[in-house]
């Protein structure tokens, strides 16, 4: 019986751990949206990027991390809405991809 309790426990105090460490890397990934859009001279639209995808992948190393990918839009007129995506593998940059726009 105290072996469950501690079981209990140790997953009780291990969940919000898990959203501490997610709520760093969401924080991350905006930080590098934000300043890749500004390297384009696009504006992020609503201060705001969407996890639209979370699963394990293997990296280089043949590692299991996991996988995020974000979507975000941006504007580069202030007139229309474009779709931007980005990837993670663990904590690194996959790659950031925005689509076609006018400038």
């Amino acid at each position: 019986m105290i072996l469950m309790d501690v079981i209990w426990i140790l997953i009780i105090a291990i969940l919000p751990w898990l959203w501490w460490v997610d709520r760093g890397i969401t924080q991350n990934a905006f930080a590098e949206v934000k300043k890749h859009c500004d390297t384009q001279n696009v504006q992020l639209l609503d201060d705001n990027i969407q996890l639209q995808k979370l699963r394990l992948k293997r990296n280089k190393n043949k590692q299991w991390q996991l996988y995020r990918e974000y979507h975000f839009e941006f504007t580069s007129t202030g007139e229309h809405r474009y779709q931007g995506e980005m990837q993670l593998l663990g904590r690194t940059v996959e790659r950031i991809r925005l689509s076609a726009f006018h400038i």
